[in-house]
């Protein structure tokens, strides 16, 4: 990734478990231990279909975290600047239902959406993460905007090297307590 890489954890699963419902438990424990600051990061980008991707931005941001809608325009101009987009592209997008682009960008909305939560945790699927190493534009968005958050990957994988490996939820959590994220986050 960047040269100051974030903390990277790696959870393996048995190859009969759902990734799905170890990333909603761990999810659920982390919101209650961090105040409802986690990203969960998916393969297939999750999207409100009929929203359009600026609504599927802000709603969540003013839903869950009282944030001004308008107030998060420019934190999000700020989000793009790695991308190099011109104002063009950048109406395109945020103008355009999630059917209408492309898996990438998708993925680019869905990682925008919960960077704007300002989480101290980022969990993900196997499949997002490979998305991330092949150093596109959504690791260029990721380490632009949150270059020190710490990122949990759920996966049947082997552990990939630069990660710290845990065997199952519970020794991941008695590990990590919300201040260690916290203090990791800086």
């Amino acid at each position: 990734m960047s040269a100051e890489t974030p903390p990277l954890f790696w959870l393996q699963v048995a190859a009969h478990e759902s990734v799905e419902q170890h990333i909603d438990r761990l999810a659920a424990h982390w919101r209650k231990q961090s105040g409802g600051y986690v990203s969960v990061q998916e393969g297939r980008a999750v999207l409100i279909s009929n929203l359009r991707i600026w609504e599927n931005l802000a709603l969540p941001a003013w839903y869950h975290l009282g944030q001004d809608p308008a107030q998060l325009e420019p934190h999000l101009l700020r989000m793009l600047e790695p991308l190099g987009w011109d104002d063009e592209r950048i109406q395109n997008f945020v103008a355009s239902l999630p059917q209408a682009l492309s898996a990438a960008d998708r993925r680019l909305a869905q990682l925008m959406r919960g960077l704007l939560a300002n989480p101290l945790l980022l969990m993900a699927d196997a499949d997002w993460w490979r998305q991330v190493s092949q150093k596109c534009e959504l690791a260029q968005l990721l380490n632009a905007c949150a270059p020190k958050l710490p990122i949990l990957v759920v996966a049947h994988h082997e552990v990939p090297a630069g990660f710290r490996a845990y065997a199952d939820e519970q020794e991941f959590a008695a590990a990590l307590s919300a201040d260690s994220l916290q203090g990791m986050k800086k």
